[in-house]
């Protein structure tokens, strides 16, 4: 699992942990042309395969009222009106898509959100329901005043629907979860409540990070990736499995080291190529493999090995690169081990490490 967020306004992002950057579109604004941006980010730039839409709804129904949590089941537009085209059958109707107004979410990862928000945040309200999508901030004077979508719905925001339409136009099996914060009662004083909203929900952005880091602890690769240690090619041959351990890689690179400056990847010998190859294209550098006799003066590179069985084996690696003007002073590397005393050579060498598997 790849797991990124999508929070849309600037006003929205406050306090969000830096470290969630490099799988964070943030602030691209509110509305369905802005999401699909942010979408379009996170699924092409930043190699997401499940988007959660985080941010804040208006309520509809009384199920959920103020600072309660929404875990999205379902969603449709409820300003989306194509009913002169045949077959259609009104408000919410998208053809080849929302035929009939709703689109169903995947039902285990609605689940997985649902208890991992509860958890983290146990004195809210968390409940599990419809969302409506439209182009305009709702300010209706009574339920009354409802289409028939908002009747269904248990609350209104200006992107989950779009987001969920874009995720399936590009058929790249994303998945989408909706966490929302209910910030108003989609009334007359909608603006008011908004307003004096963001700085509470600026809090519950501080804990995106664990709320990050649980959702993917309980789609752990590491116990599946262990029998594969120090045999890159048949990790290689199961490729969900083999994208999952390189975005871990990937992950933990770019969290621990979000502001190296790397100019190019390069291999060890052996099976590590698979891995360089893979981590090169999502930092979008170029994969030096073979090691080239010249041209690494001043470059800063990533080296990567699918084992470490000895320290002085990589060490002599590495200092065949940096012989030649290059810096590589971080290292990825696919282990299922690491001795302590390596460890310690390892801080003595001021090498920075990043393992994938350890045991």
């Amino acid at each position: 699992m790849r797991l990124g967020f999508i929070v849309p306004t600037s006003l929205e992002s406050i306090n969000l942990n830096p470290l969630n950057a490099h799988v964070t579109s943030a602030g691209y604004g509110a509305g369905k042309t802005a999401v699909c941006a942010a979408a379009a980010d996170l699924i092409f730039k930043k190699h997401c395969d499940t988007i959660i839409i985080w941010g804040l709804a208006g309520s509809l129904n009384p199920a959920v009222g103020v600072n309660d949590i929404l875990i999205g089941t379902a969603a449709a537009y409820h300003d989306y009106n194509i009913a002169p085209l045949a077959g259609s059958t009104g408000v919410g109707f998208v053809q080849d898509f929302a035929e009939n107004i709703w689109v169903e979410l995947d039902p285990v990862l609605a689940e997985t959100l649902f208890r991992s928000v509860k958890e983290l945040f146990p004195g809210r309200k968390v409940v599990k329901g419809r969302i409506c999508t439209g182009d305009q901030f709702v300010q209706h004077e009574s339920s009354a005043d409802y289409n028939r979508v908002e009747k269904e719905s248990y609350a209104v925001d200006m992107e989950s629907a779009a987001l969920v339409h874009f995720c399936h136009l590009v058929d790249k099996n994303v998945k989408v979860g909706i966490v929302r914060i209910i910030s108003d009662n989609a009334d007359h004083n909608a603006n008011i409540n908004f307003s004096e909203f963001l700085e509470e929900f600026g809090k519950l952005n501080g804990k995106m990070y664990v709320f990050r880091e649980k959702i993917l602890g309980e789609n752990s690769t590491l116990e599946r990736l262990a029998p594969y240690a120090g045999n890159a090619a048949a990790l290689v041959a199961e490729k969900t499995l083999f994208d999952e351990a390189c975005h871990k890689m990937y992950d933990r690179f770019l969290v621990e080291e979000h502001s190296a400056d790397i100019d190019a990847v390069i291999s060890g010998d052996g099976e590590s190529g698979y891995f360089a190859k893979r981590i090169a294209e999502m930092l979008s550098v170029p994969f030096l493999h073979p090691v080239p006799r010249e041209g690494l003066e001043g470059k800063k590179l990533l080296p990567v090995f699918d084992t470490l069985s000895q320290t002085s084996s990589v060490l002599e690696k590495r200092n065949t690169f940096t012989a030649k003007g290059a810096e590589a002073n971080h290292i990825l590397a696919f282990s299922c081990s690491r001795k302590s005393a390596e460890a310690e050579e390892w801080k003595k060498e001021k090498i920075k490490l990043t393992f994938l598997v350890e045991e």
